[in-house]
């Protein structure tokens, strides 16, 4: 991928995880970012690093969607890494 991912909304991201396990595209990650007054902020809790790990496609995009889900809210937007 070159460049960054769009950063996008827990609804979209998980739109676009549910894409990619259609087309058989493997989740990589996922970077979330807290919204602040100032601008965005990257949270550290909020990466989810799935690359090195012996997954199938389902298994990670199954992982990045509860891991979505779980740290949703108004305020946090995300980036969606995908395998090219």
């Amino acid at each position: 991928m070159k460049g960054s991912p769009p950063r996008v909304t827990a609804a979209e991201a998980i739109a676009s995880i549910r894409k990619c396990t259609k087309d058989a595209v493997r989740i990589l990650g996922l970077d979330g970012f807290t919204v602040v007054p100032e601008g965005i902020r990257a949270d550290l809790d909020l990466l989810l690093d799935v690359s090195d790990r012996p997954m199938t496609v389902e298994e990670a995009a199954a992982e990045a969607e509860a891991f979505v889900n779980a740290n949703a809210r108004p305020d946090v937007v995300w980036e969606v890494w995908v395998d090219d």
